[in-house]
């Protein structure tokens, strides 16, 4: 996850970003929410995440 912040300069509020409940933690963990349930429902409707795919062993230095 990237957070860009601007500097804070006068005449303008600065957001507090302190966990899900400020302004801009709530966006992310909404994003964060939506994007994971997209992923488990397309996986539990057989799209790409349900092929049957499997993985190898990991190859070392990775």
């Amino acid at each position: 996850v990237c957070v860009i912040a601007d500097t804070p300069v006068p005449g303008r509020e600065a957001h507090a970003f302190a966990g899900p409940r400020s302004l801009w933690g709530a966006r992310l963990a909404r994003a964060v929410h939506r994007a994971v349930r997209d992923a488990v429902t397309e996986g539990a409707q057989g799209g790409p995440r349900a092929s049957g795919v499997t993985h190898g062993t990991p190859v070392a230095g990775y």
